[in-house]
């Protein structure tokens, strides 16, 4: 979606690093599963979500079951998305009731 990106990921990993050593002595669990988002006009990470470190969180770019080891024991790994999401229209043009009036997949079927 951002092809930018790709050119930038050295910088924007270093970045969401800096801000997870900043955070991390603050959470008060040694697992857990962290959101971030970049600003590159300010060049800095920011915290957009705390989880649990549990199935139940959605990995994303990552699967609970085939990435488990790098999940669990790491090295850190920076991923993001080179496609556009295959239901992106929908999502953004749909309004916040009509969303959750209808049925959804669990997220692990949108990945498989």
């Amino acid at each position: 979606i951002y092809p930018h990106v790709e050119s930038q990921k050295e910088n924007i990993q270093k970045r969401i690093f800096e801000k997870w050593q900043q955070v991390h002595p603050h959470v008060g669990q040694s697992s857990y599963c962290m959101d971030f988002g970049y600003n590159p006009i300010t060049d800095t990470a920011i915290v957009i979500e705390l989880s649990p470190f549990l199935p139940c969180t959605g990995a994303a770019l990552f699967h609970w079951k085939d990435t488990k080891d790098i999940l669990e024991n790491g090295p850190f790994e920076f991923r993001f998305n080179h496609q556009t999401h295959p239901q992106l229209n929908e999502i953004v043009q749909t309004n916040w009731e009509d969303r959750w009036n209808q049925k959804f997949y669990p997220y692990w079927e949108l990945y498989e």
